[in-house]
């Protein structure tokens, strides 16, 4: 929130009598990312040493920038039919603000066949470039969904597929 004061002068070099007050607030304020990172913490960065970026803490769930997120990293299972199913938690989109949480896929670790993927939605949805999500909650404190991502595996080549969670700010 501002106050500025106004005082309009002439050509002549009259000034006002009185200043004139505007009040007025900027429009925007702290991200969701920005409030979870109290002491400014960067998003690709590792406050905390455990492995995983403050952003990809933040999407998955974690408490705050101080709290090991190492446990909440996906699990990773091969359902039988050959699809890679990628299961973990995510703050709802409207929790997240700009930042973004996709599931890539490549058959090479994206040397020569590029990393594909899907942004983690809200609602079952599917598939989308080979992706296919099932989303239950939210529930928790703090309030995140259940996210069951399968990767088709007719995405591999050569038998291979990978998987990974990405966070862009």
């Amino acid at each position: 929130a501002y106050d500025v004061y106004f005082v309009a002068e002439d050509d002549a070099g009259n000034l006002q009598a009185a200043p004139v007050l505007v009040e007025f607030t900027t429009a925007g304020g702290a991200t969701p990312f920005e409030t979870w990172a109290t002491g400014g913490e960067l998003f690709g960065d590792d406050k905390n040493g455990d492995g995983v970026d403050n952003g990809l803490a933040f999407l998955l769930g974690a408490a705050d920038p101080n709290v090991d997120a190492t446990s909440l990293l996906p699990t990773v299972t091969e359902d039988g039919s050959g699809n890679l199913v990628l299961t973990f938690s995510c703050l709802p989109t409207a929790d997240r603000g700009t930042a973004v949480l996709d599931v890539v896929h490549s058959s090479d670790l994206g040397v020569s066949d590029a990393w594909s993927g899907a942004l983690v939605p809200d609602t079952n949805s599917g598939p989308t470039n080979g992706v296919t999500f099932v989303v239950t909650g939210p529930s928790g404190s703090p309030s995140v969904n259940s996210v069951t991502a399968t990767i088709d595996g007719s995405e591999a080549a050569d038998g291979k597929i990978f998987g990974r969670l990405r966070a862009t700010e």
